[in-house]
């Protein structure tokens, strides 16, 4: 007479083991690219804050400029003889100072930090409108590609418009 058994085999054992693990394989690549995915659009929030942010800013202060000039590796928003607004452009970030002149004395009043993602370039150009300048928010993923242009952010200088080397 023949027993019956009651228990499990290796082999079924082994094959839910591989079931198992093949699962938890695939649930731990899925939270892993769900977290990196939630990474890149928490930065993509905090540029598109910062981007809103530094838009109204740069429009505020062009329509108060009379002119944009150039001092070395920073442009300058001129307001009056002897104020303005300096923007200096740096990889993944923008720095805004509020600089008043007297007497050759220049005191910074204020400053401000625009952060971006590290690939982040800038570019402050004049538009063919004689009174209009343009920020230029790039992207470059690697330095041998040509940034992508992601956003303008165009402002309209009330007074003149010159481009120059400031005094």
């Amino acid at each position: 007479m023949m027993t019956r058994r009651t228990g499990s085999t290796l082999i079924e054992l082994i094959m839910t083991v591989s079931a198992g693990t093949v699962m938890m394989l695939l649930a731990v690549t899925m939270i892993h690219q769900s977290m990196d995915w939630s990474e890149v659009m928490a930065a993509r929030n905090r540029d598109q804050q910062s981007l809103q942010r530094l838009a109204e800013v740069w429009r505020e202060d062009c329509r108060n400029g009379l002119a944009i000039e150039q001092i070395h590796d920073v442009s300058a928003i001129r307001l009056s003889e002897q104020r303005r607004i300096e923007y200096e452009l740096r990889p993944g970030m923008i720095l805004r100072r509020d600089v008043s002149r007297s007497n050759q004395e220049a005191k910074i009043i204020g400053t401000e930090q625009y952060y971006f993602s590290a690939h982040s370039r800038f570019r402050i150009e004049q538009i063919a409108a004689p009174n209009r300048a343009r920020l230029l928010w790039m992207y470059q993923p690697t330095i041998s590609k040509e940034p992508d242009i992601v956003c303008a952010i165009d402002g309209v200088v009330e007074g003149e418009f010159t481009i120059g080397e400031a005094p």
